[in-house]
């Protein structure tokens, strides 16, 4: 049977639960109550860390740790970008925990288009 046989949409792994929620809401017609002020929290939180996430903060760290940091997340190995984030704490750590966020999520892409632009 072919992909596109009695397929709707497609979630690719690793996905986080808001997604997954925003599909069943878009294919089901479904609607979520959420606990009182838990969703506003969530994207406050978010955006907050992009908020830090900026061009003058990484400035401040030292080139080599964002080069270190770009090649460990492009070969994506953990063990390296978590020793690399306790080392960004030490200099900043809302950049630190905002990056975390990013990694916990899995979100490679985000954190390579913002060393990009950084480090070039």
């Amino acid at each position: 049977m072919a992909l596109t046989q009695d397929c709707d949409d497609f979630l690719r792994k690793p996905f986080r639960e808001t997604d997954l929620f925003e599909m069943l809401c878009k294919h089901l017609g479904v609607r979520f109550v959420y606990e009182e002020g838990e969703w506003q929290k969530a994207k406050s939180e978010g955006q907050g860390d992009q908020d830090v996430l900026t061009l003058t903060a990484l400035a401040g760290l030292p080139q080599k740790l964002l080069a270190d940091l770009e090649y460990a997340v492009t070969t994506t190995d953990i063990t390296k970008i978590v020793a690399l984030l306790a080392e960004i704490q030490q200099h900043d750590p809302a950049l630190a925990n905002a990056l975390r966020k990013l990694v916990e999520q899995f979100d490679y892409i985000k954190i390579l288009t913002i060393l990009q632009k950084a480090v070039y």
